[in-house]
């Protein structure tokens, strides 16, 4: 399959890539981990890629900081994908990002119904900030089957 992706972009390809807020389906791509750049905080990104209309294989990330308070971001995604019994714990350091990752693993090619907002950075340039409302009709979360099972 060849590569349809554009070598380089513009700066203005890029700043006007913003997409409007709203409702959209997304599927996981992949889940990575690592460290935040100043703080050192623990992460885990799933890759997401839009499907159907206009914005259909547009590509972006949801962050989740694996931090005692930021851990509710996580908990609240994967209760609206329908885990439930989990047990999740604050990660606090690479390794513990990576066991996350790994164990989250399943959630990749599930079909997310996701919201977007636009956020203005200090410069005035809009971001998109995903957050996952859902999956998709008929589409089960395998991690849902753990339930009970402890992170």
């Amino acid at each position: 399959m060849a590569n349809t992706e554009p070598e380089f972009f513009t700066i203005e390809e890029l700043v006007s890539r913003a997409i409007p807020d709203g409702e959209y389906t997304a599927r996981v791509k992949e889940i990575t981990s690592g460290l935040s750049s100043q703080k050192k905080t623990p992460f885990v990104k799933l890759a997401i890629q839009l499907s159907g209309g206009d914005n259909a294989g547009y590509d972006d990330s949801i962050s989740y900081y694996l931090s005692p308070k930021a851990l509710r971001i996580l908990g609240s995604d994967l209760f609206k994908c329908g885990v439930r019994g989990m047990k999740l714990y604050p990660a606090t350091d690479e390794k513990g990002a990576e066991d996350m990752a790994t164990y989250l693993e399943s959630m990749v090619g599930l079909k997310v119904k996701v919201a977007n907002r636009q956020e203005k950075d200090l410069d005035g340039i809009s971001r998109n900030r995903f957050r996952i409302i859902g999956t998709e009709s008929g589409e089960a979360l395998e991690l849902a089957a753990k339930a009970g099972s402890t992170f």
